[in-house]
């Protein structure tokens, strides 16, 4: 009997849901999540965006990320991952750095384990050497968090095709830091899980 992650009610699922997209939320959970599927440019670079980030989006983050609940890490990507899966086929996978006093106390960083799904490489060549707290910034604020992250180029050798992911992204100043740290000779994408930016699109560039 399947229950979901999310409300804890008996899933009535199909044949293709149980085999194929292995699905984990009910169809009242489902609809809660607000798909975009938008495609912008954020420093010249494409960017793919699943969801809104919209009230209920932010209260899974939190009682994911904050109250360490984690079995949610898979409600995120649940009924998209044979699309991301295709999409980006051949790409490793590189996580937004989180500080590591924060993830040593949660237990596992929240980034790499929502996106293990996808059960792509996942190099972790980005490290953040201080407890910057993007929400406690100011917009113009958050452009600070690029220095407090530091790359290992060395650890991307023989990676040519890199897929930078992170959960939420409003000022995207941690993936613009990410991709200027990066060689210029890589081929480089980014798939963000939610993010408010149709509304402020005109800051992204």
């Amino acid at each position: 009997m399947a229950r979901c992650l999310l409300c804890d009610c008996v899933m009535d699922l199909t044949l293709i849901n149980l085999l194929i997209q292995k699905q984990k939320l009910c169809s009242h959970c489902l609809n809660n999540f607000e798909i975009i599927k938008a495609n912008i440019k954020v420093d010249d670079i494409q960017v793919h965006i699943l969801y809104s980030y919209n009230d209920f989006f932010r209260e899974i983050l939190y009682q994911y990320k904050v109250n360490y609940d984690y079995a949610l890490k898979d409600c995120f990507l649940n009924t998209h991952i044979n699309e991301l899966k295709r999409k980006y086929r051949g790409f490793v996978l590189i996580p937004a750095p989180s500080y590591y006093e924060a993830d040593e106390k949660r237990g596992f960083n929240h980034v790499e384990e929502i996106f293990k799904n996808l059960n792509m490489r996942i190099i972790k060549c980005f490290k953040k050497t201080k407890d910057f707290k993007q929400t406690e910034q100011s917009y113009e604020g958050r452009k600070d968090i690029q220095k407090c992250i530091k790359i290992d180029k060395s650890m991307l050798k023989g990676a040519n095709k890199l897929l930078l992911v992170d959960d939420v992204a409003t000022s995207f100043s941690t993936i613009k830091s990410m991709i200027r740290l990066l060689p210029p000779d890589k081929q480089i994408k980014v798939l963000i899980i939610a993010s408010n930016c149709l509304k402020r699109s005109n800051d992204l560039q």
